[in-house]
């Protein structure tokens, strides 16, 4: 029985508030992509917290931490938590909430 290991590191960096930023053209593309892979992964985490079918699929970010995600492999997820931003803060430990909620498979 061979075991294989993986390591990745991803920066999710944070929602995108594209209004606030005043981000325009090729920023505010990008701005919108990853406002929507942050979106597909909170609903990734949500699914696999509440047992559901888990729609990986959605984005490219998705698909590649599908495997770190799948409730099978060791995890470790750190949040980068700033007091003068309250409403990004409280986002940021919804999220944490619910991928705590993640059960690990043996």
């Amino acid at each position: 029985h061979d075991i294989a290991s993986t390591l990745m590191l991803v920066d999710l960096a944070g929602s995108e508030n594209i209004g606030k930023a005043k981000v325009e053209g090729k920023g505010k593309e990008e701005a919108m992509s990853i406002n929507k892979s942050l979106f597909s992964l909170t609903r990734c985490i949500e699914a696999l917290a509440s047992g559901q079918k888990v729609p990986f699929r959605e984005s490219t970010l998705t698909k590649l931490l599908a495997p770190a995600l799948d409730g099978r492999s060791c995890c470790t997820l750190v949040a980068a938590l700033r007091g003068e931003h309250p409403a990004e803060t409280r986002e940021t430990l919804k999220f944490v909430e619910t991928a705590l909620k993640v059960k690990v498979k043996p």
